[in-house]
């Protein structure tokens, strides 16, 4: 008797009697690896990346270095897919659809093992009638019970990703989800983000979007500065030869470099044909780069208005994307995310920070605040916009009360943020507990003999008067010494006001407590006001 083709009644039963029901070992767990999938050191939001094609801005992302053979091609693994009998796969968008949810797909493969790749080649599995969603987690199990199978020749672009990873939101193409996939291996579950159009294959292998099963490597032009012996590529002007949908296309590129000069502007190579003398990156890189969409050129405003969706405002237009020969002379820049100022949330897809701005000194105040930057200060919340600063620097202001690096605004101090990559510090306003009176500094080395522990509701921010965008986080619970940080700090979860301090003095010294200082300027700001 094979599984599944009895009645649906039965089916569960008869299943978990023959062994094809398989449970579950939890959640893939990956040893830190190089690669765009770790963006952050530790696989958190994947931004876009960006370009230009033929005098377009292109939008793209970059998922890291995949392992090529000696002819340039990359592994393509099976990923067995399952399907109802009318061929629909057993997987549903989700409602913000950001994931699909559903019968996990099957592969024989995990992102740190030696024969990885992020190209898959879909085998349509027909489930029978009265299959439960999510009963078979392993290809062992799924051969075993005898499904149909059949291998399509066609591959989509699946980068595995961590658990709680997040692809961040795009300008370009804001309708077309790029969803996440669950994956079961050997009854680990794991996850991959469909990019490439992906979602849209497995909905229909064979209507002509996925790609060739001998995907080969095309060019993709980065251009370089050489600038005291290192090369510094120059920001969001990679040269793509190809779009989604041209027989030349490929998400797998290998990297050339074209010198430019310290004169060089954004836009000024605006084509693949204009890179000059381009030569392979040494060492040799290819990298999986899939185009997410071509970014609209505009004038003004107006010519942005075409971007809204049900969910999202239309984007604007940023003259600062001008290039000097474009396709249309009438439309010189591009769309871009609206700009916003200090302590309003930003992202791709989402704001800008103007490169201006914060909170202006008081008018007897000297100094003034640096950039402003999007920074997400907590792994995986919203993300703000703050002043940036360089923590690498010497603080050369003499007054304690103020800080070089950040202007010498009086009552600022420059923090170190867990971020890869430069400006890797933010200024924030210093912070005193209401319980203590004290500067709650950053911290590091506290111990549990810190007692007693003061209460979450006896800590407020500051003085015990919130200014603009101020808010305080509960105290972690058991009080152990290791949770300084959520003390009078950073948050967008205020819900509940915070009540006035007792009078009884709870000492507490913090030293480098990493990035939770004092304020987090939120919508709900003023909603938690005592």
């Amino acid at each position: 008797m094979r599984c599944f083709v009895i009645s649906v009644l039965l089916s569960l039963a008869a299943c978990e009697e023959e062994g094809l029901v398989d449970s579950s070992l939890g959640v893939a767990e990956y040893e830190e690896t190089d690669g765009g999938v770790y963006p952050d050191g530790g696989f958190g939001e994947v931004e876009p990346v960006y370009g230009m094609y033929d005098r377009q801005r292109v939008e793209a992302y970059d998922f890291g270095p995949v392992e090529v053979d000696a002819q340039g091609k990359p592994p393509v693994n099976p990923m067995y897919v399952l399907y109802d009998e009318s061929g629909s796969p057993l997987l549903e968008l989700s409602e913000d659809q950001e994931k699909l949810e559903g019968q996990g797909a099957i592969v024989e493969t995990l992102l740190d093992r030696p024969d990885y790749s992020p190209f898959w080649e879909i085998v349509q599995v027909t489930a029978p009638a009265g299959y439960q969603n999510e009963d078979i987690k392993s290809l062992e199990t799924l051969e075993r019970a005898g499904f149909e199978m059949n291998e399509t020749g066609v591959v989509v672009n699946c980068p595995m990703v961590e658990e709680a990873a997040v692809l961040a939101r795009g300008l370009s193409e804001r309708a077309r989800p790029l969803p996440r996939l669950p994956l079961w291996f050997r009854r680990l579950k794991a996850f991959c983000f469909l990019v490439d159009r992906g979602w849209e294959v497995l909905q229909d292998p064979k209507g002509g979007l996925g790609l060739p099963l001998d995907l080969a490597a095309r060019d993709v032009v980065y251009p370089v500065l050489d600038l005291f012996g290192e090369h510094v590529v120059a920001k969001d002007n990679r040269l793509f030869g190809a779009l989604p949908g041209d027989p030349e296309y490929s998400p797998l590129v290998r990297v050339l470099e074209t010198p430019i000069d310290d004169e060089f502007a954004y836009g000024d190579i605006d084509a693949f044909a204009d890179a000059v003398d381009p030569t392979p990156r040494e060492p040799s890189e290819v990298r999986n780069v899939p185009i997410r969409g071509v970014i609209p050129a505009c004038g003004t405003n107006v010519d942005c208005e075409s971007t809204a969706t049900a969910s999202d405002a239309p984007l604007t237009c940023n003259l600062d994307l001008r290039i000097r020969a474009p396709l249309d002379p009438a439309l010189p820049a591009f769309c871009d995310a609206p700009p916003v100022g200090f302590g309003e949330e930003c992202g791709p897809g989402i704001a800008r920070c103007d490169p201006f701005g914060g909170p202006a000194p008081p008018d007897d105040a000297a100094g003034q605040l640096a950039d402003l930057i999007c920074v997400g200060l907590r792994a995986r919340e919203k993300r703000f916009c703050y002043n940036a600063c360089d923590p690498d620097e010497d603080d050369t202001n003499e007054d304690e009360k103020r800080d070089s690096r950040c202007g010498g605004v009086r009552d600022f101090q420059c923090y170190g943020l867990r971020r890869a990559k430069k400006p890797d510090g933010v200024c924030f306003k210093r912070c005193n507990s209401l319980a203590t009176n004290r500067l709650v500094q950053q911290c590091a080395n506290v111990t549990a003999d810190t007692q007693p522990a003061p209460a979450a509701e006896d800590i407020l921010c500051g003085n015990g008067a919130f200014d603009v965008g101020e808010t305080c986080d509960p105290t972690a619970e058991p009080w152990d010494g290791a949770t300084c940080n959520e003390i009078c700090s950073i948050s967008t979860l205020a819900e509940d006001p915070p009540v006035q301090a007792p009078e009884d003095d709870h000492p507490l010294e913090c030293t480098n407590a990493g990035v939770d200082i004092c304020i987090f300027p939120d919508e709900r700001a003023e909603e938690v006001l005592p």
